[in-house]
This record gives structure tokens, sequence and C-alpha cells, in this order.
């Protein structure tokens, strides 16, 4: 798209005496750049076939469409400046636009439960399905976002681009040494993978200290997991691949389940005598 590679004003700044023009030279021309971000209005639909009882047809037909706002996640070109682009708008996307919707999982609930209907492998009443479909909705709803603007977005990017640019070590230092863990193939596609790479994990960084995340070390197997419940992150233990709820709410949840089971066994107890 432009006549000056990224890669050059990487190096050039690595050994300029000018760098603050090159700096704002290169964040001018980034933001300048046509990829603009992209959110749009898309439906999980599906068609209500003349097959099962009515209770379930209403049920199905209830949910046979369902809006969600999505963005544009890829785009088809080789321009290193536009590939740029379009990591920094998806971590935009991602993390700070609340519009967007990333539990398709939960949205898709409806039309996978119709599917199994029809291949009566649903094993749930109508008044279930429904409770079922409209606690996905909720968990669906429950994306936790951070509150930034797209200008003030563009400050904190601004100010990572500075970052990568004093951390930035040119591929020539590279030259006659075995180097394994970079995949490149020419040196924009090494300046190109190195930005993003970094902008990314800044991003992600910013992103757990205003959730209250504790960061990981590099070496840490455990995992981020979204409750069910508030729908905000906790840190999950490495083997533990059944839990879906924070510490506060599955304490919650303990106590309401002890307080039901107690009001049985009193039940019970009184029923015997």
């Amino acid at each position: 798209m432009y006549d000056i590679y990224i890669y050059e004003l990487l190096n050039d700044y690595k050994y300029s005496s000018s760098k603050e023009e090159i700096y704002k030279k290169f964040c001018d021309m980034l933001w300048k750049v046509p990829n603009k971000r992209c959110v749009y209005l898309r439906r999980i639909k599906f068609k209500v076939l003349d097959f099962g009882t009515e209770d379930y047809k209403e049920v199905f037909k209830k949910y046979s469409s369902i809006p969600y706002f999505t963005y544009k996640k890829k785009i088809e070109s080789d321009d290193s400046w536009i590939l740029l682009r379009q990591v920094i708008n998806n971590l935009y996307s991602q993390i700070f636009d609340k519009r967007v919707c990333t539990k398709i999982e939960n949205l898709s609930f409806a039309k996978n439960s119709y599917y199994k209907y029809l291949a009566g492998c649903l094993n749930m009443t109508s008044n279930e399905l429904e409770n079922q479909i409209e606690k996905n909705l909720e968990l669906a709803k429950k994306t936790y976002k951070i509150n930034l603007s797209w200008n003030d977005y563009k400050t904190l990017i601004n100010g990572y681009i500075r970052k990568c640019f004093e951390n930035y070590i040119p591929l020539e230092h590279y030259e006659n040494k075995l180097v394994t863990d970079i995949d490149f193939l020419t040196e924009e596609n090494y300046a190109v993978r190195y930005i993003s790479k970094s902008i990314r994990g800044y991003v992600y960084n910013y992103a757990k200290e205003h959730l209250g995340i504790p960061r990981k070390s590099s070496k840490d197997k455990r995992r981020y997991k979204v409750c069910e419940v508030c729908g905000k992150y906790y840190l999950s233990k490495v083997k533990d691949t059944r839990s879906t709820k924070c510490s506060a709410c599955y304490k919650d949840y303990r106590k309401t389940y002890q307080r039901i089971l107690m009001s049985k066994r009193r039940m019970l107890a009184n029923q015997k005598y």
C-alpha cells in the first residue's frame, strides 16, 4: 500500500537521531490505512419443519432467528500495513467493543438443539428446552468487556508502538546464528510478526490488569475460563476440565445446594414420622 516498508522504519529508528519523527510518521501511516474496523449484524437462523409436537415447534420457532453483532476477522491481502492494522482492529473488537458477541456457541444452542430434536436425541421437555435456551442467551450477553473508546484505544496502541520501536532487534543481528523459534521469510514478515505479537501481548496484559486477572509465567499451564454465572474470567487449575464457575460464584452455589439438600432431608425425616 505504501512505498515504505515497516522494517525500514524500524531499522531507521534504531540508528537515527530523529527517532520522534520516525515514530510519529509510523503512527500516522498506520491509522491512515484504509482497512477500517467493521462491525455488522448477523443472525443464527434455521427453518422449523412441520415435524413433531406443537409445544416443541413453538419453542423452536421463537428462537429460529437470533441476531448478534460480529466483526470482520480476516482480510484477503498480503500488504504488511493492512495485515498489521487488521490485528489491531481485531483486538479492539474482541476485548473492548461491547456490541460484539464472542460466545457464538451459546447463541447456537437453540439451533443445535433443534437438530438433536430432529434426530430424536433431545432428552428434555419443551419447558426445560426453553429455559436452557434462555440461560444460554443470558450467558452470551455476559461477555465481559472493558470500557475504552476507539480514540483512547488508538492512544494506548501508540504507546505500545513506541515500546516496539525501542525493543526492536533487527534481523541482521540473527545472521550466522541458529534461530529455531522465529518463523520468517523476509525482513518485512519478521517485522510485522514482531509488532503484531508484541501489541497482542501488551493489550492482553492491559486487559488482565483491568479484569483483576493475575499474570501467568511462560511455564504456567493453567488457563482462564469465563464464569457461567457472573461472566468474569477466572484462573482454573491445570487438570480442571469440569469447573464452570469462579470461586465466589461456586461458594454461593454450594450454599444454595446445601440449603436445598437440608430441606429435602427434613422433608424425608418428617415423612417417616
